[in-house]
């Protein structure tokens, strides 16, 4: 494998750094967005003049998107922390980051089989069908299971939610395990109405910064 295609535990440091930059930027612009929300009530109307028109809906959708993103990048670090403990012990133990990056990415953790199937035969039996299995660690109420394809552990996500022993399985990537850092970039929903009226107004521009006066 070629140096330039590894992974290294100061790649994902910096892919960690990126993500935390974009969190800090969508939270800032959260406190804009509110800023300009308190705008729209009646009881406290802004006493300035206004230069930058506002339209309530637009401004409603763009919060909603913005707490999306929010969530999704929170997601996404809490997933590259896992990475980048993982690569970290690797490289403590003289390993390279992207090996054991590579059984990681193989491997699914297993909620639910519960403490009376909680052992490697069982486990053994309910996710063989989905491909060949390297590995299996198992713990009191949950376990790891390593495929010998990133290919089979994909397909044994099919199980997540289904009760093959009369109990609901949980199953997630190990590196992964929050799901919804995998959700597509634009939300699909119907917006609520979360206001009473709609209207467009002006606000003038240098009082959009949350440390304005």
């Amino acid at each position: 494998v070629e140096e330039d295609s590894l992974v290294t535990s100061a790649a994902i440091e910096r892919e960690l750094s990126d993500l935390k930059h974009r969190l800090s930027s969508s939270l800032k612009e959260m406190e804009t967005l509110r800023l300009q929300q308190t705008f729209f009530n009646p009881d406290f109307p802004p006493n300035f003049n206004w230069d930058e028109e506002i339209n309530e809906n637009d401004l409603k959708a763009s919060i909603r998107f913005c707490e999306y993103r929010i969530q999704r990048t929170r997601a996404q670090i809490s997933n590259v922390n896992r990475k980048l403990v993982s690569a970290r012990k690797a490289e403590e133990l003289g390993h390279q980051a992207s090996h054991a990056l590579d059984a990681d990415e193989r491997t699914l953790f297993v909620l639910g089989l519960g403490s009376d199937h909680c052992h490697k035969s069982v486990a053994k039996a309910v996710f063989q069908v989905y491909g060949d299995i390297e590995n299996i660690l198992m713990h009191r109420r949950h376990c790891f299971i390593t495929f010998s394809t990133k290919d089979s552990a994909t397909k044994a996500l099919k199980i997540n939610g289904t009760k093959p022993l009369g109990r609901r399985i949980r199953a997630r990537p190990k590196l992964q395990p929050y799901a919804f850092a995998l959700s597509p970039l634009t939300p699909s929903y119907s917006e609520p109405s979360t206001f009473s009226f709609s209207f467009t107004f002006s606000i003038p521009l240098a009082s959009l910064s949350p440390a304005a006066t």
